[in-house]
């Protein structure tokens, strides 16, 4: 049957599979040959084949037609079996269906079904077709029908397929291999021995390495050793074979980690690398860690000569990733070569380069999506991102209303309907996107960086690895040379993680603000930080800046180091600082922008249990409303994200007065709690998702007391829970931008919203009229913590993407009382401003008042809030607020925990239209 459907071809068919043909015959090498081959069999799978064997009968003699036909089945092999051939983003896939349709053909042939397995094992490996299960069983059936037809060939390439993707057992492996090797060699396949040795060498190297990750000393042992005997089986001869080459990569990895000799280590890397001059993938990799190697050596210029070759095509890599798994790998990446390379450069003096290496890998991808703004098909991507986050987070999509864009097959496109929508959204997002403009990604060197600064202003460039800190001083004035530049050896990345994240006995700043079900005291936890900091970096920054009269300074940290409150140092209190996601931004941030309108959006309070916020609310409106802003105010039921974010789209400042919730691991997830109105999806009760997860039967478990059900009709239901199995949280993905969630105490609800993601407001809001964004709400300026790529993210990152000026939120938990006054100082300035704005001095003033402001000032001010036109439980915290202070310190507020926990980034100055607003507000 599947045959007689593949010889179906229409007309309009026809003329595809026809030019496609025309293509590959014209193809002026293998590569671009290949593309139009892989094109034909994604797009119309065997079809495309019988084409193919068609116009080859017609010739009268042999021909083009026929060795192209001839041609293309090695290829169908090559791509069925993995090998990855086509730029399309949903090649997995498709290679999956058309391997499915061939061996259907074939009637189930033994030997196809190994292929089809390697098709199987090469989908990654979240993917819900990943059948580990039938990709054995294919290859297991394979050998069978091999021992039994006596077939040494299919035996052997059996054995390597069940060793080269690790479906062996561990006590088999050997055996296999033995009874393998007592079959070669066979005539007309002198590759096979390689082959096996090179499978061979791959599994007990990967075993090795799970091996010393687990600690288990006598198997690493014993699989290492398996692994040497397998590579003097190959030889150590530069070769140009992807799969010998792999197999010495695995080998480097694992000589790489138990050989504490640089050399010895470098010189396995130099192993794995080809020669060709077009490197490939395994080159680069190879390269990568060599050059690592050989700075550690202190070979520099080696070293700086390995690295460069390789940051164009890391760069677009990582670009060009869309899987959260690839931007992950990717990331990581290029964000240690763009480290790595500063570091060489900077040993050599070279500090311009080195400046834009160390910025390379900032923010880049944050960069990525705001240039995509700029350009006319900017809107039909953010489209396509928005449903690709969604579908990431488990949203239901489809053909309803929740799909982002129509899903149509193109026209000459007979696997359409093989594909996941998934996989379709991808392929469409990545043939719309541009070629990125590299120009507009570079990052600035230093006589740019300087031109931007004003006199008595620094920019201060701080890059951490494994060989130390760089730490860059930029200032007005330099061109060739910063003003001062150094490499700190001491400071190593695991100095700093020692420094941010303590240990087990004392877990230090990461956890305090990254983990709060620790309970740890935010105030002697910051005590250890600021005094380890300022010993070792604040000094030495509050001594150049002494020398060089830099009043304020803006600095660019490296990945989590920009967790740290540079501003709270003691050595750096008499300068203002600022920060900045990369020197790309900092320049951005300079460039003139529109003024912003003279109306307020206040959003007080969502889910209805921060009884001072209508305190809060009432200050801050008295002070714009003193300005001459117009302010509209969206208190509980009506905070909602369909009412707030089109009043956004006409506001200069926003000011929310709510709880926000930091994902540290999960940028994208960090959010703003909004009014939850799930009453809206027919969910009514005190717990309408722990209805859903008591009537949910199959859930996927995830590790970590985390899991994951689809619900029918409503979206993916998540879940968190104790050890006990009390639920700690739940989160339902109802829509493309719709998260309900539910948080718990001791099993029962504790408070519910509906999210409002830094994903959503990143791809899905425009907000370029928005001068100040002010979240009144704890730790929403901790962004992503990301240890491994340098990405600023969470919400901060979020809103500047949508096009506000500048973002003022907490970088740890603050109390009710603290934000109310806080808030008040911040736009008490803002008032008194006229129609320029510097929010990082109105920011450092009011932080300096507050630390300074006497326990009878601060009562007063309670006291006075308590006399407005206030709810009776707003009216009794603000007493009881007051009357805390009788009798406690004189500055109340003097500790870095209470008046540091807010700081700006983005644009320093906001301009505001002119004029008065006199409208009415709510």
């Amino acid at each position: 049957m599947a045959r007689e459907e593949a010889r179906k071809v229409s007309k309009a068919d026809a003329k595809h599979h026809f030019a496609l043909v025309q293509r590959a015959l014209a193809a002026a090498n293998d590569a671009q040959r290949d593309e139009a081959l892989g094109e034909g069999f994604a797009r119309f799978g065997m079809g495309f084949a019988y084409a193919l064997g068609e116009l080859a009968r017609l010739e009268n003699t042999p021909g083009p037609y026929t060795a192209l036909s001839e041609e293309s089945g090695a290829f169908l092999l090559r791509w069925i079996g993995g090998a990855r051939l086509t730029k399309r983003a949903d090649d997995d896939e498709r290679r999956v269906a058309v391997g499915e349709e061939m061996l259907l053909m074939a009637q189930g042939h033994v030997r196809i079904g190994g292929i089809v397995a390697r098709a199987i094992l090469s989908l990654p490996e979240p993917h819900p077709q990943r059948d580990l299960q039938r990709a054995e069983t294919l290859v297991r059936q394979r050998l069978g029908a091999a021992l039994n037809e006596d077939d040494p060939s299919s035996f052997v390439s059996s054995v390597i397929d069940l060793l080269h993707h690790g479906l062996a057992a561990e006590d088999e492996a050997v055996s296999l291999y033995e009874q393998a090797r007592q079959r070669l060699p066979i005539e007309g396949e002198p590759q096979l021995p390689r082959r096996l040795n090179v499978a061979s060498l791959k599994f007990h190297a990967k075993l090795a390495i799970e091996a010393r990750d687990a600690g288990e000393a006598s198997r690493l042992k014993e699989q290492s050793a398996l692994a040497r005997q397998r590579a003097d089986g190959i030889g150590a001869e530069r070769s140009s074979d992807r799969e010998l080459r792999q197999s010495r990569m695995l080998l480097a990895m694992l000589i790489d980690v138990d050989e504490s000799n640089a050399a010895v280590a470098a010189t396995a890397w130099a192993a794995a690398r080809s020669g060709e001059s077009v490197p490939d993938d395994i080159d680069r990799i190879a390269a990568y860690h060599e050059g690592r190697r050989r700075l550690e050596l202190g070979e520099h210029e080696t070293a700086a000569q390995l690295f460069a070759p390789l940051i164009d095509a890391a760069r677009d890599d990582y670009l060009d990733a869309l899987r959260d798994a690839d931007v992950q790998d990717r990331g990581e990446h290029f964000s240690n070569l763009a480290t790595h390379h500063a570091f060489a450069l900077g040993a050599l003096g070279r500090w311009d380069e080195a400046l834009r290496a160390l910025d390379a890998a900032r923010s880049l991808r944050l960069r990525q999506r705001a240039w995509l703004r700029t350009i006319p098909r900017g809107r039909t991507l953010l489209r396509l991102e928005r449903e690709l986050h969604a579908h990431e987070r488990g949203a239901p999509l489809g053909s309803t209303a929740t799909a982002a864009t129509p899903d149509r097959a193109d026209a000459g496109d007979r696997m359409h309907g093989q594909v996941s929508r998934h996989a379709r959204v991808y392929e469409r997002y990545r043939r719309l996107r541009p070629q990125f403009d590299a120009a507009a990604l570079v990052s600035p060197g230093l006589a740019e960086v300087a031109a931007a600064l004003v006199e008595h202003e620094a920019v201060l460039s701080i890059g951490s690895g494994f060989r130390g800190t760089l730490a860059v001083l930029v200032r007005h004035g330099d061109r060739e040379q910063p003003s001062r530049a150094q490499w700190i050896s001491e400071w190593t990345h695991g100095y700093w993680m020692r420094v941010m994240a303590g240990d087990e006995a004392r877990p230090g700043w990461l956890f305090a603000i990254g983990a709060p079900e620790l309970g740890l005291e935010h105030a002697a936890v910051l005590d250890g930080l600021l005094a380890a900091v300022d010993a070792d970096l604040g000094r030495w920054i509050a001594k150049a800046a002494r020398e060089f009269g830099v009043r304020r300074l803006t600095i660019v940290a490296h990945r989590y180091l920009h967790l740290l409150p540079f501003w709270a140092l003691p050595s750096l209190s008499e300068i203002e600082i600022a920060s900045a996601p990369s020197l790309a931004h900092l320049l951005a941030s300079r460039a003139p922008r529109l003024p912003s309108s003279r109306r307020a959006v206040i959003v007080e309070n969502p889910t209805g249990d921060l009884p001072l916020a209508a305190a809060e609310s009432a200050a801050v409106q008295s002070a714009l409303c003193g300005a001459g802003f117009a302010v509209e105010r969206f208190a509980h039921e009506r905070a909602t994200e369909a009412l707030v974010a089109p009043a956004l789209r006409r506001a200069g400042v926003l000011h929310f007065c709510g709880h926000g919730r930091s994902e540290p691991d999960r940028d994208r997830a960090s959010a703003l709690l909004m009014h939850a109105g799930a009453g809206a999806l027919s969910l009514p009760g005190a717990d309408p998702l722990g209805v859903l997860a008591a009537a949910a039967e199959a859930w996927e478990e995830q590790g970590d007391g985390r899991r994951h059900t689809n619900i029918d009709g409503r979206g993916r239901l998540h879940e968190i829970r104790r050890d006990d199995g009390t639920p700690l949280e739940r989160r339902l993905e109802f829509s493309v931008t719709g998260t309900l969630w539910t948080s718990y105490r001791d099993g029962a609800p504790l408070r519910s919203a509906e999210l409002w993601s830094a994903g959503d407001i990143g791809v899905g809001t425009r907000l370029n009229r928005l001068g100040v964004a002010f979240l009144s709400a704890c730790e929403t300026g901790t962004g992503g913590f990301e240890p491994v790529i340098d990405e600023y993210g969470g919400l901060p990152a979020a809103l500047l993407l949508a096009g506000v000026g500048a973002v003022v939120c907490s970088l740890w938990p603050v109390p009710e009382s603290l934000t109310l006054l806080a808030a008040d100082l911040f736009y008490r300035r803002l008032a008194a401003s006229g129609d320029a704005f510097d929010v990082v001095t109105a920011l450092r003033e009011s932080a300096g008042t507050l630390r300074e402001m006497p326990r009878d000032e601060a009562r007063a001010r309670f006291l006075a809030m308590h006399e407005q036109r206030l709810q009776p439980a707003a009216r009794f915290m603000l007493e009881a607020a007051a009357t805390r202070l009788q009798g406690g310190p004189e500055r109340p507020y003097a500790h870095p925990v209470h008046w540091a926990a807010f700081f700006a980034v983005g644009k320093p100055q906001i301009r505001f239209a002119k004029g008065r607003h006199h409208g009415t507000t709510r």
